[in-house]
């Protein structure tokens, strides 16, 4: 896990989406897709439910 990946799980958390993501930190939609899938990678499981073009946190308070 890394700092870059931190800050695209905070920002598609933030905005709700990949594409909101990568307008907050100008960065491809693809690169904050990829940071993502290697950060579910690392940790073994799926952060999010993706529905077109809504991520929803599998994880709630």
């Amino acid at each position: 896990m890394n700092l870059k990946q931190l800050e695209v799980l905070k920002a598609i958390i933030a905005t709700g989406s990949t594409v909101g993501a990568s307008t907050t930190l100008g960065i491809s939609q693809s690169a904050i897709s990829r940071h993502l899938t290697a950060l579910e990678a690392e940790i073994g499981f799926e952060l999010f439910i993706r529905d077109r073009c809504q991520a929803t946190p599998r994880f709630t308070r």
